[in-house]
């Protein structure tokens, strides 16, 4: 058996042709510049899916899991219908993160949905 050197990952349909991402050494300026960090955060993670938290971190109702992407953080919440609910970890009248404690837990809040309710997100 010879060792085969794979040089490029497969695309879905094998009949369209692979682009031409050229040859040349990235510059190590894409790993620390803010500047592209910033070009990055504009023109691409804000328009791509990202993960979430798993399925096994949100299983009760009131569950909730705080999950932060770049410069936003989002709560993921298990509401008493055993929906998983998103939203931006922030109030929209004060600017202030909602949860900071902790990544995860449950509240009583969250199962009673009074405050969701009083904050027009349910």
């Amino acid at each position: 058996m010879t060792k085969q050197t794979v040089k490029f990952t497969p695309t879905i349909d094998r009949n369209t042709p692979l682009p031409d991402i050229g040859t040349e050494i990235l510059s190590g300026d894409r790993f620390h510049s803010k500047d592209f960090m910033d070009k990055e955060w504009t023109h691409l993670w804000r328009k791509v899916w990202s993960m979430g938290p798993r399925l096994e971190e949100l299983t009760a109702v009131g569950d909730y899991v705080i999950h932060s992407l770049g410069k936003e953080s989002f709560i993921f919440v298990m509401d008493k219908d055993k929906t998983i609910r998103g939203f931006y970890n922030i109030c929209q009248h004060r600017g202030k993160k909602l949860v900071c404690d902790g990544r995860q837990g449950n509240a009583q809040f969250f199962k009673q949905r009074i405050w969701l309710l009083s904050k027009r997100w349910v």
